[in-house]
């Protein structure tokens, strides 16, 4: 879909998660075409191949900014950790299996602090200061193939 100059890519989930068309698959795609420049707001982050998208990043030289939710940033099961290098067990002890903690920490991740009750709630990525990513969908197998998501995907060469 086009509306005016400026390429939209809308897509709406669940999918199966064989679909060549599903979004995490999007989001890797998009990620995997970045040059200088990863901007990211998120939720939640708990999808382990894009966390190993970004490390291909990191060893490309891309600067990677995360501004994650403080309420999810710290659980087991989040990406947010493989960026800071370090991995937490969930309730039983254990740890994630496919977990990747980086060898380089990133240490341009963050966390605000936010009033009581309040959730750092985006879904936002911006690529080389032209291609946002937004919509409802977080960068989790939850919204690819259970939830009923959106995945927004602007590309302005301005």
């Amino acid at each position: 879909m086009h509306v005016g100059q400026t390429p939209v890519t809308v897509l709406f989930a669940p999918h199966r998660r064989r679909d060549p068309h599903q979004g995490l698959l999007l989001l890797e795609e998009l990620l995997a075409g970045t040059h200088k420049q990863l901007d990211m707001a998120l939720f939640v982050f708990s999808e382990q191949s894009l966390a190993n998208a970004m490390a291909q990043l990191q060893e490309r030289g891309v600067t990677i900014r995360l501004l994650a939710d403080p309420g999810f940033a710290n659980r087991s099961f989040s990406e947010v950790l493989d960026l800071l290098g370090t991995q937490l067990p969930d309730h039983r002890c254990g740890l994630e299996a496919a977990n990747r903690p980086w060898q380089r920490p990133l240490e341009t991740v963050g966390t605000p602090r936010l009033a009581s009750g309040d959730k750092l709630h985006h879904k936002l990525a911006v690529i080389d200061n032209r291609t946002v990513i937004t919509g409802s969908f977080n960068w989790s197998p939850s919204a690819a193939h259970r939830n009923d998501e959106t995945l927004l995907v602007f590309d302005s060469p301005c």
